[in-house]
């Protein structure tokens, strides 16, 4: 019921938590004004950085002969606060135009979370960039308490007239009758690889790395590395072809 007068209730105030060191300094004794039922009590807690669990502030209210109800009671629980710490995705290769995901994950701190992203001005934990040139992003996280940090992505925009193979070898999974990885070498534009004289080499399966963002053929067929097998009976022409249309010739010799 609504308070006919002016009433003040004092309060027992208890718990693990001590005043003014973790949370500030509390009057024990409210006042009800006239016309309502309730009375508000405004609880700081107070940011020490040290890690001491959930520590507890307790109200009891006494009555007239100093008799504590035990029924008139309540505990707040103050938490820690753990700083936030983030974690995002590794900095990415691109090729020219090729859209790219950014991302951020944000431990501790207080949710709901607020993002900005830079430059772009983006606000969600998740983006799609396409930087012409290789470019920093800066993304700044704020929690429901204000708090801050701050986390970089760096986006490389790759040249569009790399065309090179950068590695070249027969490996035994793929390659029944190889007993071991055969790995070729790699000199201006050619590759060397040798094998034992045993083996069979019509349908072998290379597998090789070219530069990000270019495609390889041979005779017009794309070239799949570990799985498109080709006839190394006689050296084998690589065509490696840039982003910009770019062709470099490979040949691949295997000598037995």
């Amino acid at each position: 019921e609504a308070a006919v007068s002016d009433t003040t209730i004092c309060l027992e105030i208890g718990g693990t938590a001590e005043m003014g060191v973790d949370y500030s300094w509390i009057d024990n004794c409210v006042t009800i004004q006239t016309g309502y039922d309730t009375a508000m009590i405004h609880i700081h807690p107070l940011y020490d950085g040290i890690i001491e669990g959930n520590e507890t502030i307790k109200f009891t209210i006494a009555n007239k002969n100093g008799e504590t109800k035990s029924c008139d009671s309540t505990e707040v629980v103050i938490e820690d606060y753990l700083n936030m710490t983030t974690t995002t995705n590794t900095d990415p290769f691109i090729c020219v135009g090729q859209l790219t995901p950014l991302w951020v994950n944000v431990s501790n701190g207080y949710p709901p979370y607020t993002y900005f992203w830079e430059p772009g001005s983006f606000t969600n934990d998740t983006i799609f960039v396409s930087p012409e040139e290789t470019t920093l992003y800066t993304v700044n996280v704020i929690d429901h308490l204000q708090d801050t940090i701050a986390d970089q992505v760096t986006v490389s925009v790759l040249p569009a007239d790399l065309n090179d193979i950068l590695s070249f070898s027969f490996e035994a999974e793929n390659n029944p009758g190889i007993i071991e990885d055969l790995t070729g070498q790699i000199f201006e534009d050619s590759v060397f690889v040798a094998i034992p004289e045993n083996i069979n080499t019509e349908g072998l399966v290379a597998t090789f790395d070219i530069s990000y963002c270019a495609e390889a053929t041979v005779n017009g067929e794309p070239q799949q590395s570990s799985i498109t097998p080709n006839d190394f009976t006689n050296p084998v022409i690589y065509e490696v072809m840039a982003q910009n249309g770019d062709i470099k010739e490979w040949k691949v010799v295997v000598d037995i």
